[in-house]
């Protein structure tokens, strides 16, 4: 029933002129702000920037190659 009045009040005219503008702008803040807030709490890595750097990766083949790294680095 809340995605189905999520729906209803983004479907809403915006209208600078209209007498309701101030409601149905803040109804349509209030509720951009849940929907953010619940996808953030499910699923909190889709809205972050992916990590692409290669330290795991450069530490592997330091290790591999060097027998002293392996014991200081594990």
């Amino acid at each position: 029933m809340a995605l189905a009045h999520a729906k209803e009040v983004m479907a809403l005219p915006l209208e600078p002129w209209d007498k309701n503008f101030p409601k149905v702008l803040s109804t349509k803040t209030s509720v951009m702000a849940s929907i953010l807030t619940a996808t953030t709490r499910v699923n909190d890595g889709a809205l972050r920037r992916k990590n692409s750097d290669r330290i795991g990766q450069l530490l592997d083949e330091i290790n591999r190659r060097d027998p002293v790294a392996e014991e200081l680095f594990g």
